[in-house]
């Protein structure tokens, strides 16, 4: 229950009402599932939109780099790669351009090659090759 009304609360871009109930949410389900289970990383996936909505990026990554450990140790391979491109996007965001590099690779290696979120990881490696300097990187990106 305080997951769905988190989720409303962020919605409508209440972000410190939606942390307050995804928290809850949270420790509730940490309480009944333990750690490493999905209601965790769904909680936790909430958190990370909420504190990217709060510009908190900071605790948006911890929450992202959580999610993505729960869901690699459950061998859920979709949900992880639109992890791994949310979690570089952030990187991206705080500046972290090898680690979103890292991110993104480790995302592209996982997809079949007529995916479409193929472009939105090779969009986000231009943008982080540009943050490099590295703009004959960056362009290979953009063909």
């Amino acid at each position: 229950m305080h997951s769905q009304v988190g989720e409303a609360f962020t919605q409508v871009m209440r972000f410190d009402d939606a942390k307050t109930l995804a928290k809850k949410a949270l420790e509730s389900h940490l309480k009944i599932h333990g750690e490493g289970s999905i209601e965790e990383a769904i909680d936790r996936r909430l958190l990370s939109v909420i504190y990217s909505g709060l510009e908190d990026h900071e605790k948006a990554l911890e929450e992202q780099l959580l999610v993505r450990k729960i869901l690699k140790e459950r061998n859920i391979g979709s949900e992880t790669v639109f992890v791994e491109i949310s979690t570089a996007d952030t990187q991206i965001t705080l500046g972290k351009f090898d680690d979103a590099i890292a991110s993104l690779q480790s995302a592209l290696s996982q997809m079949a090659e007529d995916s479409p979120m193929r472009s939105l990881a090779t969009v986000n490696l231009a943008k982080a090759y540009a943050g490099l300097g590295k703009m004959e990187q960056a362009r290979s990106y953009c063909r």
